[in-house]
């Protein structure tokens, strides 16, 4: 009888367990990236990451600075863990009227409705309208990446172009720091992609030295320099000269 009565009792003490068990294994939503405080370029692609437990779909939001929050994705499989997004300047979102501009935002991910399920956002991280500029004619010249307006002084900050030949005949492009002045106002590296292939085949380039830029062709230029406390990053000038001359 003594061993009957231990085996009801321990019975009894693994269904007393099982609840707490079973809460331990709630579900988990953890936005990996972004995570605040990047720059964003519109027309380019970012991934969005998470890590999640006992979820099944993610729903994927652009949260605004008024709080409002238009819907970039539905019912992303919770296991895949990444989710790539592209952004256009003026894109419209299904759930909202309201169409996208350059400043401020997070994301929010969610595993149900806004005011249902688990819910992880980042911090604020910013999105910058890419420009393009028509030199020289058949050339122009897209800025993809540069320092946000408003960047502290005195650190290191990365600038990448785009230069596309749309004309039917090779020319030599001579890209070249006009100010600051002084080239030691600066330092870092200078990197010339001569194919536009981001970063395959690319090599280190010398400013104020010709670089072949053939017919419909792009090069992809990017500057990681470093200043001196005090300069302001969005005061760097850079020029782009177009070389029509027989190469070499």
């Amino acid at each position: 009888m003594k061993k009957i009565y231990l085996l009801v009792l321990i019975l009894a003490m693994v269904i007393t367990l099982l609840p707490l068990v079973s809460c331990k294994a709630e579900q988990s939503l953890t936005l990996l990236s972004p995570t605040g405080g990047e720059e964003w370029v519109l027309g380019k692609t970012y991934d969005i990451t998470w890590k999640a437990q006992r979820v099944d779909k993610v729903h994927i939001y652009l949260w605004f600075p008024d709080g409002a929050t238009g819907l970039l994705a539905k019912d992303v499989p919770a296991t895949s863990g990444k989710y790539s997004v592209k952004l256009e300047e003026n894109q419209r979102f299904p759930n909202i009227p309201r169409s996208l501009a350059a400043g401020l935002y997070k994301i929010l991910i969610t595993t149900g409705e806004m005011e249902l399920g688990v819910r992880d956002n980042s911090g604020d991280f910013t999105i910058v309208g890419k420009q393009a500029i028509e030199v020289f004619g058949p050339v122009t010249v897209e800025v993809l990446e540069a320092p946000a307006v408003g960047a502290p002084k005195g650190a290191t900050y990365v600038w990448t172009y785009r230069t596309i030949n749309g004309s039917n005949g090779p020319v030599e492009m001579i890209y070249d720091i006009i100010y600051p002045t002084e080239r030691g106002m600066w330092s870092g590296a200078v990197v010339l992609d001569p194919d536009g292939k981001e970063p395959e085949k690319e090599f280190y380039y010398t400013l104020g030295q010709k670089a072949l830029l053939k017919a419909g062709g792009e090069h992809i230029l990017y500057l990681s320099l470093a200043f001196p406390e005090g300069f302001d990053p969005n005061e760097l000038q850079l020029t782009f000269g177009i070389y029509y001359g027989p190469q070499g």
